[in-house]
């Protein structure tokens, strides 16, 4: 019985002491769209300063850091893979973070309705800024 009671206050406490509990970070979408596709393709990134901007920067038509203070916030960007077609989309869902990681949760789309046109989808949220590095899951 005390090996019992011993193994069920262990297991307790195990359970307890989870530090991988994922809490919801607010965030704010500000574009989901396509770009032509460039070489070398870009990967989905977090931007945290407007130096890291401006080196992705041209891969866009328009300036969407404008309404970005880098000192308070930052940039998650996702990118889907190169698609032959405008048929497809990629959203960022969620966006959690747990003890060590921010963690961006993607929604992969494919209409019926395409251009033909190659290009390459993405998704700019931004976050409050955070030092701890950014884990993109479909």
């Amino acid at each position: 019985m005390k090996h019992l009671i011993l193994i069920i206050a262990l297991l307790l406490t195990l359970v307890s002491c989870n530090n991988d509990d994922n809490s919801i970070v607010a965030h704010e979408l500000i574009k989901a769209g396509q770009i032509s596709l460039t070489s070398p393709v870009p990967q989905s990134t977090s931007v945290k300063s407007q130096a890291e901007w401006d080196q992705l920067s041209n891969l866009f038509y328009e300036n969407y850091s404008e309404n970005v203070d880098f000192n308070t916030h930052q940039l998650i960007i996702a990118f889907d893979e190169p698609r032959p077609d405008g048929g497809y989309s990629i959203l960022i869902k969620s966006v959690t973070e747990n003890n060590k990681n921010i963690i961006a949760k993607l929604k992969l789309h494919q209409s019926e309705l395409a251009t033909m046109m190659p290009i390459q989808p993405f998704c700019i949220v931004k976050i409050p800024k955070s030092n701890k590095p950014t884990i993109f899951m479909n």
